[in-house]
């Protein structure tokens, strides 16, 4: 039975695998990560953008953030509806923000509690790509691309082959302008991979037949 295990190399398999648990066991330094947040005075959460397990309730939305490994970092986008004011403000809360999590580092539940404020002036500036925030701008690419995947591919399956290309043509040109303003390699590399699954997308719509070689059975998560 040794022997044979030996032969297959199943003594190594089983110490990498173990060594592969073990290190991944390291490196977590935080454990069942909760995020809650709270929406301020008139604003109010059109849509959360993640694939995590999320509760919403009227004013507020707890999201599951599972585990956290060492030098990672994860996002989760929000699509606020934020309503007017009778006066200008130089401070709105729009939201709060409880993090609740195991800190596996220290070994004890750990909490940490932030405030999101705007400035709400009378006249708001307009601002371009090159000017707005980068992190932002990726976030809503990736958004706006799924929106537009999702429609392009209900358009197609109903036939409207024309719509569906139009759709994606419009977000691969936002996509475009968004690329050419960034100025370091990640980023650069970010947008390419968005610009790849649009392309790819497109030629799914080009033709009936396409579509229904490929574009069916599209991932569109």
């Amino acid at each position: 039975m040794a022997r044979s295990l030996d032969e297959e190399n199943g003594y190594v398999e089983i110490s990498e695998a173990f060594g592969h648990c073990l290190g991944g066991l390291l490196s977590t330094v935080a454990q069942g990560i909760q995020l809650e947040v709270t929406m301020g005075n008139k604003v109010l959460i059109k849509e959360v953008h993640t694939n995590r397990p999320i509760e919403k309730q009227d004013n507020s939305v707890k999201i599951n953030m599972g585990d956290l490994q060492s030098e990672e970092s994860r996002d989760v986008v929000l699509e606020l509806s934020i309503d007017s004011l009778d006066s200008p403000t130089d401070c709105q809360t729009l939201f709060n923000v409880k993090l609740n999590y195991f800190n596996v580092i220290n070994d004890c539940l750990e909490s940490s509690n932030a405030v999101l404020t705007v400035l709400r002036p009378i006249k708001s500036e307009n601002h371009d790509v090159a000017n707005s925030n980068a992190e932002i701008n990726k976030q809503r690419s990736r958004v706006n691309l799924s929106k537009a995947m999702k429609v392009a591919y209900e358009k197609a399956e109903n036939g409207d082959l024309e719509y569906a290309s139009r759709v994606l043509n419009e977000e691969m040109a936002s996509l475009k302008t968004y690329s050419a303003a960034v100025n370091n390699p990640k980023d650069e590399m970010y947008y390419s991979g968005l610009i790849d699954d649009t392309a790819k997308f497109q030629s799914n719509v080009s033709s009936k037949s396409q579509w229904n070689a490929k574009g069916k059975n599209a991932n569109l998560n």
